[in-house]
């Protein structure tokens, strides 16, 4: 489960560099990465896997989030 939805970045060659697509592209992926790496660090983050009756097998994850949670912001001040 999940391989179609993996996506990595691509790597610099040895020796050698990046194309501007694929220095674009990975800042895309990083971008996308962050927010939901955001969202389960807040614990805002809920994945609801849907499986089939007849087989049992995923057939589908859908993402949703929510900003309805406490957050502790004494824990983050600077002092």
């Amino acid at each position: 489960m999940g391989e179609q939805q993996i996506t990595t970045p691509v790597k610099k060659p040895k020796n050698g560099e990046l194309t501007k697509l694929q220095t674009e592209e990975n800042r895309t992926l990083s971008s996308n990465r962050i927010f939901v790496e955001h969202l389960i660090r807040i614990g805002s983050l809920v994945l609801e896997i849907i499986k089939s009756a007849e087989s049992g097998q995923v057939i589908d994850v859908t993402m949703s989030h929510s900003f309805a949670i406490e957050l502790d912001l004494d824990a983050y001040a600077p002092y």
